[in-house]
């Protein structure tokens, strides 16, 4: 017997040890792909779908509606020389 780098004193035993552990994550991998294979795909929704429209009857959305406005079309008028 010899002490190896781990501190393992039997190479026999380590190499059970080994193949012990490798077939458990062998039968855990199948599991996850037989899991994989017959759960269906859940599509992808883009975060802003999830709350577009969630504010629409809320208190203020038309003045936040209103001020998003002006902002925007204050910005439209610095491109264009300030006028209209």
């Amino acid at each position: 017997m010899r002490v190896g780098r781990f501190g393992i004193t039997d190479s026999v035993m380590a190499t059970e040890t080994l193949q012990e552990r490798v077939r458990a994550v062998e039968k855990e991998l199948a599991q996850l792909k037989r899991q994989l294979a017959t759960d269906k795909p859940q599509p992808k929704t883009a975060p802003w779908e999830k709350i577009f429209g969630s504010f629409a009857e809320s208190e203020g959305f038309e003045e936040a509606v209103r001020l998003g406005r002006e902002y925007r079309e204050s910005l439209w008028h610095k491109d264009d020389g300030g006028t209209s």
